[in-house]
Parts: C-alpha cells; sequence; structure tokens
C-alpha cells in the first residue's frame, strides 16, 4: 500500500535561496495523485531538509542538482524507502540515475504517473517508465497550486502552455528531452487557469519557446487580452521581425521577454546552429521593436565558442548597458547530457 508520497525538489548550493520558483511538476503529480494518499513537500531551496515517514520519494532533477539528488536518495534507501527520479537529468542519463535511485520516469509524467503508483502499491514497480503515445494529451493538463502553501517563493504565477521549441540549438537540452514533439493547450484553457491565479501578480509562462506557430500564438494573444494581466516569457528572436505579433503582445500585456542573443559572433552563431537568429535584423533593431512597444528585454549570452576571445565578455556586457536590457545573463557554455554540444 502506499499512504504518504513525499515530492522532493533538491538544492543546489547551501541556504535559501530568495529568487525561488514553484516547481509546477508538483502542481502536476499532486493533481494526479488519488485523494486517499497524502502528500508532502520538501523544496530544499526554500526550506530545509526534514524528513517525514513516507512511502515513497519521488524527486525532479536537473544535471546541477544530481549530485545532492543521489545524496538525499541514499538516505532514503537506507531506510528501505524506495525512491523515483524523473526530470531532464534522469531522463537523458537513466543508466547513472538507477545506480542511484530504485526508478526512472523519462519524459513526461502524465499517465506514467499514475501507473507507477499502482505499481508502486502492489510492490512491482519498475525500473523504467515512459510516456506512452496515448498519454500525451496535454490539454487534459491540472495543476494543483495548493502543494506550495506555506513556502516562500517569488510572487510570480507560473503558467505553461505548452513543450517543446521548434529549434534544436547546439548547447539547449529541450531537444534532447523532447525531440521533435511539440504541443500546447488550447487557448481558452489557459486563459481560464490565469482568471483563477492571484489578481495583480506577473504570470510568468514557462514554455521554453512561446512562439510556436502564428495561428497558435494569435489565438493565444487574443484569449489573455481581455484578461488585463502583465505577463513575461521565453521567446526566440523570429517573432521580432512581425510587427502585428509585437503590437498584439503588447496588448496582450507582455512587459518582458527574455531573448536568447547568446552571441554578437555570427561564426558563434553558426557553430550553435542559432544562425536564424539574424532573421528579425539586427540585435538593435529587435531591441528597438519591443522597447517601442514598453516591452522590456531579459537578453541571455553564453560565452566559450570557438569564435569567442577575451574581449567577447566586455563586449556584451557593453551591448546590454547600451540597449537598456532590463535584466542581461551571462553564461558559461556548458555541455549538458544529451545536447549535441555534448
Amino acid at each position: 500500500m502506499i499512504g504518504h508520497i513525499t515530492l522532493l525538489r533538491p538544492r543546489f548550493g547551501h541556504g535559501v535561496s530568495s529568487d525561488a520558483m514553484t516547481p509546477l511538476v508538483f502542481a502536476i503529480l499532486k493533481a494526479r495523485t488519488p485523494r486517499d494518499i497524502a502528500v508532502h513537500m520538501i523544496d530544499e531551496r526554500v526550506e530545509p531538509f526534514v524528513p517525514v515517514a513516507t512511502d515513497l520519494v519521488a524527486m525532479t532533477v536537473e544535471t546541477f542538482t544530481a549530485a545532492r539528488a543521489y545524496e538525499v536518495a541514499a538516505y532514503y534507501r537506507a531506510k528501505g524507502v524506495p525512491v523515483v527520479m524523473g526530470g531532464h537529468h534522469p531522463s537523458v542519463v537513466p543508466d547513472e540515475a538507477l545506480m542511484h535511485c530504485d526508478a526512472v520516469v523519462i519524459g513526461d509524467a502524465e499517465g506514467v504517473w499514475e501507473r507507477l503508483l499502482a505499481d508502486a502499491a502492489a510492490s512491482q514497480l519498475a525500473r523504467l517508465y515512459e510516456q506512452r503515445p496515448e498519454d500525451r494529451n496535454i490539454a487534459d493538463i491540472s495543476f494543483d497550486r495548493s502543494i506550495f502553501a506555506g513556502r516562500r517563493y517569488v510572487p510570480v504565477s507560473l503558467v505553461q502552455v505548452g513543450r517543446g521549441c521548434r529549434f534544436a540549438c547546439d548547447f539547449c537540452s529541450i531537444h534532447a528531452f523532447y525531440g521533435t514533439r511539440r504541443e500546447q493547450r488550447p487557448p481558452e484553457a489557459v486563459a481560464a487557469e490565469i482568471r483563477d491565479l492571484p489578481p495583480r501578480r506577473l504570470i510568468f509562462f514557462v514554455d521554453d519557446n512561446l512562439y510556436w506557430r502564428r495561428d497558435r500564438f494569435v489565438a493565444l494573444l487574443e484569449a489573455i487580452k481581455p484578461l488585463r494581466r502583465r505577463w513575461s516569457c521565453q521567446i526566440s528572436i523570429d517573432v521580432a521581425r512581425d510587427e502585428e505579433l509585437l503590437d498584439l503582445m503588447a496588448e496582450a500585456g507582455c512587459s518582458l521577454a527574455l531573448i536568447g542573443f547568446e552571441s554578437l559572433e555570427a561564426k558563434n552563431l553558426k557553430q550553435m546552429r542559432k544562425n536564424w537568429n539574424g532573421v528579425a535584423g539586427t540585435y538593435d533593431e529587435v531591441v528597438a521593436r519591443l522597447h517601442g512597444r514598453g516591452i522590456m528585454i531579459y537578453g541571455t549570452f553564453v560565452f566559450g565558442y570557438d569564435h569567442d576571445c577575451a574581449d567577447s565578455f566586455g563586449q556584451a556586457a557593453e551591448f546590454a548597458d547600451r540597449e537598456n536590457l532590463a535584466i542581461a545573463n551571462f553564461n558559461p557554455l556548458t555541455p549538458m547530457p544529451g545536447t549535441g554540444l555534448y
């Protein structure tokens, strides 16, 4: 029997994070767990690790939290508690993860979670679980955010419209996780969810790229525009070549867009399979179009490709300063498992 489950998000580093956002996957798992099973959550980013008696532990694991995840898993398994791992890292290196846990979920949880719980209740937990095609109905997704009560996260409401990305950049792990698969929820379902979220709180669309197809993006913007909510998103730079789309984004409440500029060097963009970054014109032109509509920009950059040099750091910083980017994120090139770069 399974009467109690612990959902656990491992920490990276030490101390309480001041910018932690709600782990939305746990709201999905909570919504798909039978009501007769108690669900407890530990998010080490915002609270200390204080274990309680439990029948099963489920962790979401990223590459940079894997070491800590394996450490915590060893603690539970020593007490005879089975541990399940999901998320990006176990999905792309399941053999490694299985050395530290009892079962790995590859990919998304819908449908898989229900089967896993039934197997665990029967003491027949399999080693690997993977979503079946018939389980891939993102329109059926729901979130039970009560799991986050009593914890201090940044005052931003996370919303997921879809999964996957149209592009397969050399360094990016999204394509490693989803491949060519892309899907989105119906716009009316997204709008209905937003209506029930706390008012006056910024919405952040967690999609890796909110711009999938023009018709679907327009339908989404039209659905959320009447809500008069402010929101931010991650989006590919090619949206900036469509003036009508930019107008509609602003009208629908977009206040900030995260754009991966990545590099100011064209040869680097080609090497990272992101030479399409120039389709909307120069970076200066892109920034001007968004700023002209009152949309702030969160620009990301990566350093470490073959055509970077000592001057590349200062040039990127000067660009961010000159263009008045609201936020600029400078990242060292990291070969994440499953990527072309790796």
